[in-house]
Formats: structure tokens, sequence, C-alpha cells
């Protein structure tokens, strides 16, 4: 796919490159019992999407169980760190509330 787009673009990799735009990501995990609990868990998808429609389409989110660990990892990027990190922490809050924490 990557090839397929650098021919259609009439572009070198490194003028393609330059047009590349990296936003910052924040990444949290949050320790769980329970991290089944993450899908069927309507409060904090509703936060999710909330925070979705607040970063627009200026970032992402991805909330997920880890597949080897106790964990829920938050994934938030955009174009406003600070905007990012206040969402990321707002979910691992929201995560850590709605599902019991492993007590270390």
């Amino acid at each position: 796919m990557l090839l397929k787009v650098l021919l259609n673009s009439g572009k070198n990799p490194n003028q393609l490159y330059n047009e590349l735009i990296l936003y910052p990501q924040v990444l949290l995990n949050v320790k769980v019992n329970r991290k089944n609990e993450l899908d069927s868990n309507i409060n904090i998808k509703n936060s999710i999407e909330y925070l979705k429609k607040e970063l627009g389409f200026e970032g992402r989110i991805l909330v997920r169980a880890s597949g080897t660990e106790p964990l829920i990892r938050i994934l938030v990027e955009g174009k406003d760190r600070k905007l990012i990190k206040s969402c990321a922490e707002n979910l691992y809050k929201i995560i850590e509330k709605r599902i019991k924490l492993i007590k270390n």
C-alpha cells in the first residue's frame, strides 16, 4: 500500500516524509481485575464517545484490554498536548472507578 501511495504521488520518500504531520500521544495503563468488563460497561463507552467528540478531527482515542496482562490500555493522540493529556487522565479515572483495581 505504501508503494502504491508513493508511486501515485509522484514524489520521492523524503518529500512525502516532510509532509507527514506527527501528533503527540499519551499512553496510560490501568491495572484491573476484570479487563473483560471494558466492552460491556456503558458508562465507559459513553465517556469515550464524549471525549472523542471533544477531540473532533484533531485527534483520536483508542481504549482496549491488553491481550497478555490485566490492563486496560488508553491511547490518546492529537494536536493539543494539554487536551490529550486531560482526556487520557479522565478516562483513566473513569475506568479506575468503574472496573475494580488490582491492589498491589
